[in-house]
């Protein structure tokens, strides 16, 4: 009969021989000939305070070394062949928090590092962004840098260009051929933010048979209906 004392014992002397509480728990399994699950070991270290080593991977120098070596334009690109190398699943944020945690000034996930030729630049890891200059963030549209720590998606920042207005918090401008790089300004719609829901709850944001600007007019309408069912606008129509 195995006791659970016995386990723990265990787990006090051999943690430290493993990088994960996944390689931890097959060592143990084996070692008692038993089969708990992940859970009931999280129970045990939390139980008896154990301090079982919680991080899926204990990066080496080699991987901290190879984070650093500026070869690759994009924090994406540099994702990508870090798991090629080591066989893992880095990804965007974890390498942020890396980035963070230990200091690699690893650099803007847009910046191409390939194309710097200060060297300061590669050591601190960053360029500075103009006033006005677009830029990738990751996301379906790029950004507009309107001043420090102040970006702008690209379709609102050309819509009030376009139009010579201030967009609101709850304005939504919308692409009605659906190609967020077409920003033309036929192209580029200004909704509610409750507009939007209604094509949502009625499934209509993706319909392809029907035009985008007659569902967001039809929208439009069933918003005005509903309006005038809670009694709103009704001094439109004066008795």
């Amino acid at each position: 009969m195995i006791l659970t004392k016995d386990i723990v014992a265990w787990l006090k002397e051999n943690n430290s021989n493993y990088t994960t509480r996944k390689e931890l728990l097959n060592a143990l399994n084996n070692n008692f000939n038993i089969s708990i699950s992940i859970a009931y070991l999280n129970q045990l270290n939390y139980r008896y305070k154990l301090s079982l080593n919680t991080d899926k991977v204990t990066y080496s120098k080699e991987m901290f070394e190879f984070m650093q070596n500026g070869k690759y334009g994009t924090r994406q690109e540099l994702c990508d062949e870090f798991n090629k190398k080591f066989n893992l699943n880095l990804t965007l944020g974890k390498l942020r928090d890396l980035n963070t945690k230990h200091g690699l000034n690893i650099g803007n996930p847009t910046r191409n590092i390939s194309n710097l030729k200060k060297g300061w630049i590669k050591v601190r890891g960053y360029t500075t962004r103009e006033i006005g200059e677009e830029i990738e963030r990751g996301e379906d549209v790029p950004y507009i840098k309107l001043g420090h720590n102040n970006y702008v998606p690209k379709h609102r920042y050309l819509y009030e260009k376009y139009h010579n207005v201030k967009l609101d918090i709850s304005d939504l401008i919308i692409f009605l051929d659906n190609d967020k790089t077409n920003f033309r300004k036929d192209n580029l719609y200004k909704v509610s933010r409750s507009i939007a829901g209604i094509m949502v709850g009625n499934e209509l944001h993706g319909t392809k048979e029907t035009d985008k600007e007659t569902v967001i007019k039809f929208c439009e309408w069933k918003e005005k209906i509903i309006e005038l069912k809670r009694g709103k606008g009704n001094e439109v129509y004066p008795r």
